[in-house]
């Protein structure tokens, strides 16, 4: 992909990567936009999440597909996870799952974080944005992460 197109859709992050990605240079360009489901039925209703707990690579994973097909976009990004300040659907405080989806396929990476709740929202934008920057680059160590 030379100039890949990207959606978002966020969830832990309530929003903060797509102001990160909209103050980039160009971003008009190849950003087409994003929803922030924070709500579980609307990951259901917007994105086709099954349902079920949402805190999971399962939910990730079609949150990231549900964007890219919702946008036509060439990269589908999500976040879902628990900021905090306590656990839920027995995930611990700074599980983030990260989606992303090609036409390649899907992967997920699930990110342990620890913080405060801004902290662990911020440092999960920032890793998410420079995996995003890598792959918009077609930097080769974009693909090195693990799939979950």
């Amino acid at each position: 992909m030379e100039h890949p197109t990207v959606s978002v859709a966020e969830s832990v992050t309530g929003g903060l990567l797509m102001g990160l990605i909209v103050g980039t240079p160009d971003s008009g360009s190849w950003f087409q936009g994003g929803v922030v489901p924070y709500q579980s039925r609307f990951k259901m209703t917007l994105l086709g999440v099954e349902p079920g707990p949402v805190v999971n690579a399962r939910t990730a994973r079609q949150m990231a597909n549900g964007v890219r097909e919702m946008f036509g976009t060439d990269i589908g990004i999500s976040t879902t996870g628990v900021a905090g300040p306590e656990s839920i659907e027995n995930q611990e405080v700074g599980t983030v799952f990260t989606g992303w989806s090609t036409s390649d396929g899907t992967e997920v990476i699930h990110l342990d974080l620890n913080g405060d709740p801004d902290q662990i929202r911020s440092e999960a934008v920032s890793l998410t944005y420079r995996r995003l920057i890598q792959l918009r680059s077609s930097d080769p160590a974009a693909g090195s992460a693990t799939s979950d």
